[in-house]
């Protein structure tokens, strides 16, 4: 069978855009032990591209996602292929086990789209937390504000992730990436 060159080509061609990636170290934590997470930032293009990253986080069955970092802008090289970790120390985060799901985005900077999106799904054994810890200290040992808890009495463990967690993974990308200056995005 003969097939023009051009419908070889057609068939193989593949469209080349960033990408990212998310992944933690192992599936299932309990407090006092460190999460570690691999953030992956790919641009296979020819082309510097301007994208914006955003972090959220999903408690299983709340149906809420909350945000861990709002979409900034980072500027990744032609052939960009960068492996960022993070590491987030598991604290009592209550006396329920819980799943819960990492979510990252690359996103258009004018219309918001989607360009790229992965997840990461892990689980949190309670263990022997007493019910008074809250996980009330992050990574810099600031006291994140644990006051409000849920309908059964548990820690709203997105409000505390997010407030000890997200600027020191926004600041570290930002280190591993340089930070973008005077970018308008609307």
């Amino acid at each position: 069978m003969y097939l023009p060159m051009e419908s070889v080509f057609e068939a193989v061609s593949v469209e080349l855009k960033p990408t990212v990636g998310i992944a933690t170290d192992k599936a299932t934590y309990q407090p006092g032990e460190t999460m570690q997470i691999t953030l992956d930032l790919e641009n296979p293009t020819p082309t510097a591209q301007l994208l914006l990253v955003a972090w959220y986080l999903e408690i299983s069955g709340e149906g809420n996602q909350t945000t861990i970092v709002e979409p900034f802008p980072v500027l990744l090289p032609a052939g960009a292929d960068y492996s960022i970790q993070v590491g987030m120390l598991v604290d009592g985060w209550g006396t329920t086990d819980f799943t819960a799901t990492w979510s990252v985005e690359l996103l258009n900077p004018v219309t918001h789209e989607v360009v790229d999106s992965d997840t990461a799904e892990w689980n949190y054994e309670a263990g022997e937390v007493g019910a008074g810890e809250t996980g009330e200290t992050g990574e810099t040992g600031e006291t994140g504000e644990t006051g409000e808890t849920g309908e059964a009495g548990e820690v709203e463990i997105e409000e505390i992730i997010s407030e000890t967690f997200g600027a020191g993974i926004e600041e570290k990308i930002k280190r591993e990436l340089g930070e973008v200056e005077e970018v308008e995005v609307k």
